[in-house]
């Protein structure tokens, strides 16, 4: 059987460097996802839909922390809904 594998990446960028934004955080996350079996439609929605929302999941708390650490309130990033619509 062979492996197929793919990397996401998710880059998020909050505030603008320079602004008077009371911060600026640019932060990008990966991961590789590695299947057995070809199954293009399946794999496309878990790669697009899916491992976003997973990259969203770990960079929620950690957004949350730095802005608590940094004296401002926590934020937290909204739950997106990442589903593409069906045309």
């Amino acid at each position: 059987e062979s492996q197929n594998n793919a990397t996401v990446t998710l880059e998020l960028q909050i505030g603008n460097k320079g602004s008077n934004d009371p911060f600026y955080i640019h932060a990008e996350i990966s991961s590789e996802f590695s299947w057995d079996e070809e199954q293009s439609e399946t794999v496309n929605k878990l790669l697009n839909e899916n491992a976003v929302v997973l990259l969203i999941s770990y960079l929620r708390p950690m957004i949350a922390q730095f802005t608590t650490y940094a004296g401002f309130a926590p934020l937290n990033l909204p739950y997106l809904d990442v589903r593409q619509k069906q045309q």
